[in-house]
């Protein structure tokens, strides 16, 4: 009987264990499946860490994100720390800072600045012109439910720059917006030279003046358009100086006053293309004057073309005459002479020889330039040789004396 009782207990006991190994398993088969939820929740951050992707996001970010990172764990602002660009010497906190810029992205983000007291209205300037570049338009009305005075120079500026037509349209319809004044001005200019013509299309149709008769239409033109027209030929912005002139065609184009003026801003910024689309637009053709302003600008292949295109009467020692020191800064740096010949200096003595007394003196110190600076002409050869040949003509001086 104690045997049939013992082995009945065994049996029990088994049973037991079988269902607590079975339970253990349930439970270990629970823990793996949240801890895979954790990880899957985790995964981005996770990886980050792991493959070390986070430093490279901090080295992006750069410095001015610390009240964001500072709160996250000691590690992550080791990083952020370790990962930002080192600053000079006497700026070792600005790693701890936090950065307008950073504030101002989201509503988020600049609610959090906002409790921290990072947007302080001590640098009002600085703000505002972050304000233009990076702050969404929910952040702006914000901050005008706040009563923050902006400076709306730096505002719109900013803005502009960055081509935010968004940010300008919310100043405009909140503060209003001085077409006629200097940051408006400003904004044209730097559009032109960049050649944006999204903000130039978004002020243009404002700045259109009234028919108030010839006067007002030529201050207009003056003021206004043909300041334009230059800074998009200077800097090369073809497309853009071509939509200003579709917006506003000069009345007369041969006699046109601006046209010097045209040719001239783009041969000073070495655009060829602009300068061929100017001659076939308004019918003209180069001057000494864009060679001149070719050569200032150091593009001295592009003054030769415009000295030797067909059909023109410019010669080397016009511009030498017009500019001596438009030259001198053209082959400074190391342009070639072409062009330059014993012909050149022949016709420059030959000016310096006759004419008018500025004429003489212009091509007298272009002639003695051109020597100093090495011009490939030959002439000291030439009056090295014919020195030689008057001194073999010469009787010999047999005495012994050193000196004259």
């Amino acid at each position: 009987m104690e045997v049939w009782a013992l082995r009945a207990e065994l049996a029990r006991s088994e049973a037991a264990a079988a269902v607590m190994q079975k339970r253990l398993r349930q439970t270990e088969l629970q823990l793996l499946d949240k801890m895979k939820l954790q990880r899957q929740e985790l995964h981005a951050f996770s990886s980050l860490l792991e493959h070390g992707l986070l430093n490279t996001v901090f080295t992006f970010l750069g410095p001015g994100y610390w009240l964001y990172v500072a709160g996250v764990s000691r590690g992550v602002r080791g990083t952020y720390l370790s990962s930002v660009p080192k600053r000079k010497r006497g700026s070792a906190g600005a790693s701890r800072k936090t950065s307008f810029q950073a504030a101002l992205a989201t509503m988020a983000t600049f609610e959090v600045a906002e409790q921290a007291n990072v947007c302080s209205c001590k640098k009002r300037k600085a703000f505002s012109r972050a304000a233009g570049e990076h702050a969404p338009v929910c952040v702006l009305d914000h901050l005008r439910f706040a009563r923050f005075e902006f400076k709306c120079q730096a505002l719109i500026i900013s803005a502009a720059r960055c081509g935010r037509l968004d940010v300008l349209a919310w100043q405009g319809y909140h503060y209003g917006l001085d077409l006629w004044s200097e940051p408006v001005s400003t904004i044209l200019r730097d559009a032109a030279a960049r050649g944006d013509t999204d903000i130039l299309g978004w002020v243009w149709p404002q700045l259109q003046q009234p028919d108030f008769g010839d006067d007002a239409q030529a201050r207009h033109f003056n003021n206004v358009v043909l300041p334009l027209w230059e800074v998009a030929a200077h800097h090369g912005r073809l497309r853009t100086l071509q939509w200003l002139f579709a917006a506003c065609p000069p009345v007369t184009r041969p006699l046109n006053p601006a046209v010097p003026r045209l040719l001239h801003a783009a041969a000073l910024g070495g655009h060829r293309d602009v300068m061929h689309w100017l001659e076939k637009l308004l019918e003209v053709r180069q001057s000494w004057v864009s060679a001149s302003a070719a050569a200032r600008g150091g593009h001295w292949a592009l003054a030769q073309d415009i000295m030797n295109a067909p059909g023109s009467f410019l010669v080397m020692d016009d511009v030498c005459q017009a500019l001596v020191e438009a030259l001198q800064f053209a082959i400074a740096p190391g342009c070639p002479w072409r062009g330059w010949s014993p012909a050149v200096c022949a016709r420059l003595r030959a000016a310096a020889a006759r004419g008018r007394q500025a004429r003489r003196a212009a091509a007298a110190a272009a002639l003695e330039w051109a020597h100093a600076a090495g011009a490939l002409c030959g002439c000291a050869a030439a009056a090295s040789d014919a020195e030689e040949d008057a001194s073999e003509d010469e009787p010999e001086d047999e005495s012994d004396d050193e000196f004259a």
